[in-house]
């Protein structure tokens, strides 16, 4: 059994339809809830209908003033989106090294998923807290250990990242803004909306922005329509999409198979 079947089955983890109302105004207030993913909205009755409080999102709770106080729902609360939310209470009787809001921000990330450096670093600290807490964890915390244990989360590159630097990852890169610098990595997708200026050798490269510099893919190199790059490019597969563009001199070798990462490490020296 999966881990998310697993806490539905028991109760931590609720999925909702868009419209879902979870509690209503005047209810028995007997639990708190975190968002997991999705959009929760609180409302309350008004003689011209319900209004809108506010709109909680992804590790925000919500439903806690009733516990406090003792005394009936003050809003009501429904799925703005499909959703998931956690009951709070039931969660934190069954974790005993992490906090609920660390169980479920780790529990809705993927182990390949690709993820920007803030991001990145709250994840790898919830692992090294299980590996540390390993005498004491609870059954569902064990099962999420398992999954997250060798996770390599790729490294997403946004307007808030470092926009010139050396890059070296066994995983995924994905970028979105402007980046200059040198990239080793399994796999690099840049987005429409980045521009950059690199060097870059990966297995397999797909590109939907603009390049200026060297790519050296020891698999693929696609070219997306609208997209742009100019330079050199090393590829056994060109794939140039009707509408793109490419200014620059290739060389396409026999290459059956995507050299490992210490092999596109080498490729990168020759070329620096």
């Amino acid at each position: 059994m999966s881990l998310n079947k697993s806490l539905k089955n028991m109760g931590f983890r609720k999925n909702l339809k868009k419209g879902e109302v979870i509690f209503r105004e005047n209810d028995p207030s007997d639990c708190a809830y975190i968002v997991g993913v999705g959009a929760i909205e609180i409302c309350k009755k008004t003689p011209r209908g319900q209004k809108v409080l506010k709109v909680l999102g992804d590790n925000e709770i919500f439903g806690e003033m009733g516990l406090i106080d003792g005394l009936p729902r003050s809003a009501t609360a429904r799925a703005r989106q499909d959703s998931v939310v956690y009951i709070l209470t039931s969660l934190e009787q069954n974790l005993n090294v992490l906090t609920p809001a660390e169980f479920v921000f780790l529990e809705n990330r993927k182990p390949d998923g690709v993820y920007n450096h803030e991001t990145r670093k709250k994840l790898y600290g919830i692992i090294e807290t299980l590996e540390r807490g390993k005498r004491n964890r609870s059954r569902e915390e064990k099962k999420l250990y398992r999954i997250f244990r060798d996770a390599n989360f790729g490294i997403l590159l946004d307007k808030n990242s470092r926009t010139r630097e050396k890059i070296i990852h066994s995983g995924k890169v994905q970028i979105l803004a402007k980046f200059e610098g040198e990239i080793i990595a399994q796999a690099v997708l840049i987005e429409k909306t980045a521009s950059v200026a690199a060097t870059i050798a990966a297995e397999v490269v797909m590109c939907k922005g603009k390049v200026f510099g060297e790519i050296w893919a020891t698999y693929k190199l696609k070219i997306a329509k609208d997209a742009k790059v100019k330079g050199y490019v090393h590829t056994p597969n060109f794939i140039i999409e009707q509408g793109a563009v490419f200014d620059g001199r290739c060389s396409m070798p026999n290459i059956k198979r995507p050299g490992p990462l210490h092999r596109l490490k080498e490729v990168f020296r020759k070329t620096g």
